[in-house]
């Protein structure tokens, strides 16, 4: 987020050449490292044909990002954001830094049960108003013994509720491009 726009563009279309080298598809997706992005990245990710990200922690539905800045629908070339939270990143509830502020201590590490308990109390939340609960995982958190438990507990949470579609960042935003789907107004929150 505090690169230079040529220095992001160029590492967007190195990293984008890597990961294509690597597993033999081009990415079509982003989520930013600590979810910071700068003022251009959003541009960039439309100049190089990715078509959604999930970066941003600011809404419950998918929404589009014009080039110009605005929300709306979806002219080619515009980036879907799959919003994302704190409260759905294994990160808040497995690490403790010593810099966390307001001091160390204030983010104790959960059990598993507990974060299955409150990623679940969000699932029916999200899932009640009809919106995107996008679980952000990092390997070297979830992908620890004990905390594999946290993956199998939420799927298994996930499959057990009415109308919950299990779906990766591409498929939503397939399905959200073809639906001509729109996040709902604030009226329409209002009532869900």
């Amino acid at each position: 987020d505090l690169l230079e726009p040529d220095d992001e563009r160029a590492i967007t279309e190195r990293s984008i050449g890597i990961l294509t080298d690597l597993t033999g598809f081009r990415p079509t997706g982003y989520r930013a490292p600590g979810a910071e992005v700068s003022p251009s990245t959003i541009a960039i990710l439309a100049e190089h044909g990715i078509s959604y990200d999930s970066s941003f922690m600011d809404d419950v539905f998918p929404y589009f990002h014009p080039p110009s800045g605005g929300v709306g629908a979806a002219p080619a070339g515009e980036v879907l954001e799959l919003p994302i939270h704190w409260t759905l990143d294994d990160w808040s509830y497995s690490m403790v830094s010593p810099y966390a502020f307001p001091a160390g201590h204030a983010n104790p590490i959960r059990s598993s049960r507990e974060i299955v308990r409150i990623w679940t109390d969000e699932l029916e939340a999200i899932t009640e108003m009809g919106g995107l609960f996008a679980l952000v995982q990092h390997p070297q958190v979830s992908g620890r013994p004990g905390r594999l438990q946290t993956v199998e507990g939420i799927i298994a949470a996930a499959q057990d509720l009415d109308g919950v579609w299990i779906a990766n960042g591409a498929e939503i935003d397939a399905w959200w491009r073809s639906s001509g789907a729109e996040a709902p107004s604030g009226p329409e929150r209002l009532a869900r």
